[in-house]
């Protein structure tokens, strides 16, 4: 998967994910407070936070709650939560009266991290009684990450007016008394946009997804299947995120649509990959995927082609799993043998019938605890798909394809894996 997809789907894990005992999400720290905190002592840290007064700078102060919340936070939890406690003013609307309010949203947040409860009701005083817009959206923020939604009518005006506030006024979509309207209003917003402008699309579709994730899916297929060439790619890298079992479909639509072959080419992924990278889809190694591959027609000598060939040398059935037993395995291979006779991969019925004795026989043998036996079936199922593969057994050696040959042996070794 590309480095760019990576990373959208790791902003995504951290902006839905909430910590284990915190009331909302965790932020990311500040890198350059880090920095110029990297000499001070804990003692000295947590001097600023006991010494803190009005006078007080209070960058500072929010630097070290976060530095010892982010570094510390397992052995200081107690002495954050009893000493996080600055009181907001209500005086003179003053440079400190804001300073007090931004300390105390701090002091707010970190207590809610730690799973202090009473950080909710704080939390509401701010978006209620705040003297500055800044702390009142954040607060507003925070309490639609915990399921609050009683500020919609703000949320809403800020995001018509700014689209500043796009994240908040998603998450209010999660509510049922304005889920539908969040909803046709963020549709609408992604709908007016340039389709040349993917990463844009891309990165509005996930607050779509937030609320409908198959018309997240639908809206980015739709784009998807309208483009070509670099633009058509990069949309369909995306869906490994979201909807990677679709993606072989895609790739199919794309291999009989795609003009550009050195585009064209890429929708054949490298099953080396296929068998290690999760990000990946298994079904790439199912009969129905390789079948509907090989009917595309291509040119040969194109780098399409070319990637086609190197799919099928390196081709393998997908690993069975470590959960899966030796009776599940060998339904499976019988699954495999059907499909291959479906799909004139085994060129001969009697043949095929032949191998389904096989794995029958290795069936009872495993019934009865003959593990002996039960290998010899399935190793001879495995020699005879290998011999009639490769004509040394009979003349037609199209009697089980290349394809079929995949499926069958490998798929057999894995039986005899497991057994051995």
């Amino acid at each position: 998967m590309g480095t760019c997809l990576k990373a959208i789907a790791l902003i995504i894990l951290i902006s839905t994910e909430i910590s284990a005992q915190g009331m909302w999400n965790e932020f990311e720290p500040s890198i350059e407070s880090f920095m110029f905190l990297d000499d001070f002592e804990l003692d000295s840290l947590k001097s600023i936070i006991l010494n803190d007064n009005d006078e007080s700078d209070f960058n500072i102060y929010i630097a070290a709650t976060e530095y010892i919340y982010f570094n510390h936070r397992t052995t200081e939890k107690e002495f954050l939560l009893e000493h996080l406690k600055t009181s907001p003013r209500k005086t003179d609307n003053s440079i400190n009266d804001y300073f007090s309010w931004h300390k105390y949203y701090s002091d707010t947040y970190i207590k809610g991290l730690l799973g202090d409860t009473n950080a909710i009701e704080n939390m509401i005083s701010i978006a209620q009684n705040g003297p500055d817009s800044w702390n009142k959206e954040r607060a507003i923020w925070r309490l639609a990450e915990t399921g609050i939604y009683n500020y919609y009518a703000l949320v809403k005006d800020q995001y018509l007016k700014t689209r500043s506030n796009r994240i908040v006024f998603s998450l209010y979509g999660r509510d049922s008394r304005y889920k539908d309207e969040v909803h046709t209003i963020l549709l609408a917003e992604l709908k007016s946009m340039n389709s040349n402008n993917w990463s844009e699309i891309i990165h509005f579709s996930f607050f779509i997804g937030e609320l409908n994730q198959q018309m997240q899916i639908d809206l980015l297929n739709n784009y998807f299947e309208l483009s070509e060439g670099e633009l058509s790619w990069n949309y369909f890298k995306v869906f490994e995120a979201i909807d990677k079992n679709g993606q072989p479909e895609r790739s199919l639509f794309a291999l009989q649509n795609e003009l550009n072959d050195n585009f064209r080419g890429q929708y054949i992924p490298d099953p080396k990959e296929l068998l290690v990278d999760k990000w990946y889809s298994e079904l790439y190694l199912e009969p129905a995927f390789v079948h509907s591959l090989q009917q595309v027609p291509m040119e040969p000598g194109s780098l399409t082609f070319a990637r086609r060939t190197a799919f099928m040398n390196g081709l393998k059935p997908p690993q069975p799993d470590s959960t899966d037993s030796i009776n599940d395995m060998l339904d499976q291979i019988t699954n495999y043998t059907d499909q291959c006779y479906q799909y004139e991969w085994i060129g001969n019925k009697n043949f095929k019938n032949e191998l389904i004795e096989k794995i029958s026989n290795a069936k009872k043998y495993l019934d009865e605890n003959n593990l002996t036996d039960c290998f010899n079936e399935i190793n001879s199922f495995q020699k005879s798909v290998e011999e009639v593969h490769s004509g040394a057994k009979r003349n037609n050696a199209e009697a089980v394809s290349v394809a079929g040959y995949k499926f069958l042996y490998h798929y057999a070794q894995y039986i005899l894996d497991r057994l051995n």
